[in-house]
């Protein structure tokens, strides 16, 4: 299952939020890519947006999800769109994520 989840400013300080959970991974990477379109807003660099691969039933340690180190063998973050800068960037940290986002993509009829 995909989360994507919003690092975002609300005007009192920084939060989290959950945007979608999803069995596609392309729905996650897409509500990703339209958080600022759902409400969300992001002022300072680092702020974004993350889609973590979770297993049900799973237990994630608290590293697990932390998204300004780089990936490690624990680390469930697939994608990531941060502001840079002032400036959008995105990364994915998992490339058979990033295969299996390729594929489903090319099998949504257009």
């Amino acid at each position: 299952m995909f989360v994507a989840v919003a690092h975002h400013n609300t005007g009192h300080g920084e939060a989290s939020s959950p945007i979608i959970v999803s069995d596609s991974i392309v729905s996650a990477v897409d509500a990703a890519r339209r958080a600022e379109e759902l409400g969300f807003q992001f002022y300072q660099d680092e702020t974004g947006v993350a889609v973590f691969q979770l297993n049900r039933e799973h237990l994630h340690d608290k590293g697990a999800m932390r998204i300004t180190d780089p990936p490690s063998e624990t680390n469930v973050t697939v994608f990531l769109r941060t502001k840079r800068q002032g400036e959008w960037r995105e990364e994915w940290w998992n490339p058979k994520a990033q295969e299996r986002f390729e594929r489903e993509l090319q099998s949504i009829p257009r």
